[in-house]
């Protein structure tokens, strides 16, 4: 089909107005503003929309249908409403609290032992210093090696 087919895509709506916001609250009624998709003209259509704007709205027993409610209706009474018996309340007596127990013996403190040794404290002081005074010593010799390289 090379040409534009009018039945398979009718009149649409358009994004125009028909009616201002104040036309419209004023109870104004005018056609609804239709598209041509066939030339993309824009115009007013032959049917007239109606708008009410002063119907009360519907309460909820008009909405029922009668046929639902014959549906809904039972054959039997409605059953009566049981009253509770009401009694009163029994006292409850409560026997005199005993005494809280006592807290338990606090634990005692132990501190940590350290894991480093103090300067003096026996013979392994004197070896960690000379292997700290070596290392320096070969960290500064390979500083000085790069820095000859750059």
């Amino acid at each position: 089909a090379d040409s534009f087919q009018s039945d398979i895509f009718p009149p649409a709506p358009s994004a125009d107005p028909s009616l201002s916001a104040s036309e419209f609250f004023a109870g104004k009624t005018v056609p609804r503003n239709v598209v041509d998709l066939s030339s993309g003209t824009t115009y007013a259509s032959s049917a007239t929309a109606t708008v009410t704007l002063s119907a009360p709205p519907p309460t909820p027993g008009a909405l029922a249908s009668p046929s639902l409610a014959r549906a809904n209706s039972y054959s039997s009474p409605a059953p009566s409403p049981v009253v509770a018996k009401q009694e009163p309340p029994t006292p409850v007596v409560r026997a005199a609290s005993p005494e809280p127990p006592a807290p338990a013996p606090a634990a005692a403190v132990v501190e940590p032992k350290r894991s480093q040794t103090t300067p003096g404290s026996d013979g392994q002081s004197s070896l960690l210093k000379e292997e700290n005074a070596r290392l320096t010593s070969e960290l500064r010799e390979a500083r000085e090696k790069i820095r000859n390289l750059e």
